[in-house]
């Protein structure tokens, strides 16, 4: 299947988890994630995990430079997406209910806290 497939096959699965909240891994490929969290229609990237620099990293300096900045300031993430949906993202989607908002990746959440936050939460 051609990259331009994947990457609209990917964008419809998008535009459904914004219509919810909840918890997604996209995959980027060499053991990289990336994880988000949607709440009313917002998406947030809360962590991102880099085992290595990759191996399109020579490549695609530029792009990937500009991911990692996402990931440190934790803003939008609808670039960094526009970026992955390149590298045939999967995702791994998880509904969670009464998730904090805003998310900040520098308030002292780490991803496994916040995700018990939301299972105490769904239990209320």
């Amino acid at each position: 299947m051609s990259n331009q497939k994947n990457g609209a096959r990917f964008e419809m699965t998008l535009k459904k988890i914004l219509n919810d909240n909840g918890l997604f891994t996209l995959n980027l490929g060499y053991n990289e994630t990336a994880d988000l969290v949607v709440v009313d229609g917002k998406a947030r990237l809360i962590e991102c995990k880099v085992s290595h620099k990759p191996i399109w990293y020579r490549k695609n300096i530029k792009q990937y430079e500009r991911l990692m900045q996402f990931v440190k300031r934790g803003k939008s993430v609808y670039i960094a997406i526009q970026f992955v949906i390149g590298h045939k993202a999967t995702v791994k989607f998880y509904y969670l209910k009464n998730a904090p908002y805003p998310y900040k990746i520098d308030n002292g959440y780490t991803l496994e806290d916040f995700i018990n936050h939301c299972k105490e939460s769904d239990l209320k």
